[in-house]
């Protein structure tokens, strides 16, 4: 730890302060809680011919940062800038100061107390009410995928049991359309009914979206952008897919046109999700992921890749499907 004089001499040597600012601070970063101070001492610098006094105050924050030092012009603290001639006045100047600076301590940890500290990025984004996870990640993803196995193996099997006729390519259809439905209605519905609260939540599903946040921490931001899409899809695409489940399963004539507007609809939220991820990055200078590349692999790119590879496909056949349909009623020959 430095010396009192070799602080006060490090001040002596910096850019003099402006008068019309109260704190002077020698670190850009914030947001963090102010932990007990560790030295105070006062310095005087000459600005302008005139001889001024300042509080210096050694406050750390955590291990990982550097200390942080604070400069409080004395005048701004309503002390005399006159000398400190005498034993009164200076124990009396003293007691005066260190008031003041227990009152902005106390003010300063009454604000960093509102941002709660969690583990997302970036560091200095609000979470209301955030708690850590109670479930471990291993639990939460083999829940996640073990409830889309028996979604899928209980969809087989009632579709084959009431349509039997089925072929392979149908049942995967339909097989993709009912866990689509599921995951839009019950987890993206889930989202877009507690997202003010998200952070807080310690239900199955909460903790899962909060396990996925650390690919994307607007979900627990609430960022209207992700707001506004997962509620779209939510009311909509989850019925949407549901409803073309169905059509496949009776072979009704909807299904092919169901499909291509609900696969669409899939294949648009997803991009304009990506782009305003990438858009916040490359021009705001913002990143919604944590560093480590499981989350933005897995989580980020891959699990939502899906909904734009797989809708893509159908939209795809479908469009193929339509063009040969009407290629053939214009030229019956």
């Amino acid at each position: 730890m430095p010396e009192a004089g070799d602080l006060k001499a490090g001040v002596k040597r910096s850019r003099p302060c402006d008068l019309g600012s109260s704190i002077c601070l020698s670190s850009s970063t914030s947001g963090l809680l102010l932990l007990p101070l560790l030295l105070t001492s006062y310095t005087t610098q000459q600005i302008h011919g005139h001889k001024h006094y300042y509080l210096v105050i050694l406050v750390p924050y955590t291990p990982q940062y550097l200390p942080l030092l604070l400069f409080l012009p004395i005048s701004h603290l309503h002390l005399p800038l006159t000398p400190l001639t005498t034993h009164a006045t200076t124990r009396s100047t003293t007691t005066m100061a260190s008031e003041r600076i227990v009152d902005f301590a106390s003010n300063a940890s009454k604000l960093a107390g509102h941002a709660a500290l969690h583990p997302y990025s970036p560091a200095d984004a609000h979470i209301a009410g955030y708690a850590a996870n109670e479930w471990g990640v291993p639990a939460l993803l083999g829940v996640f995928f073990g409830t889309c196995a028996l979604l899928f193996t209980t969809t087989y099997f009632v579709a084959r049991k009431i349509q039997p006729r089925l072929t392979r390519g149908e049942l995967l259809t339909l097989m993709w359309f009912v866990l689509s439905g599921a995951i839009h209605l019950f987890f993206e519905g889930y989202y877009a009914a507690n997202f003010a609260t998200l952070g807080a939540k310690q239900t199955l599903i909460g903790q899962m979206w909060k396990e996925y946040a650390f690919s994307d921490s607007r979900y627990l931001t609430q960022n209207a952008f992700v707001l506004c899409m997962e509620a779209v899809t939510a009311m909509f695409w989850g019925p949407g897919c549901l409803l073309v489940a169905a059509c496949i399963v009776y072979r009704h004539p909807m299904r092919y046109s169901l499909q291509m507007i609900v696969s669409l609809g899939q294949v648009y939220g997803d991009v304009l999700y990506y782009f305003t991820c990438a858009f916040d990055h490359y021009v705001n200078g913002v990143t919604y992921s944590r560093p480590e590349a499981f989350y933005f692999w897995f989580y980020f790119i891959f699990m939502n890749f899906i909904w734009i590879v797989i809708p893509g496909c159908r939209s795809t056949t479908l469009y193929m499907l339509t063009c040969h349909f009407f290629e053939a009623l214009t030229h019956p020959n």
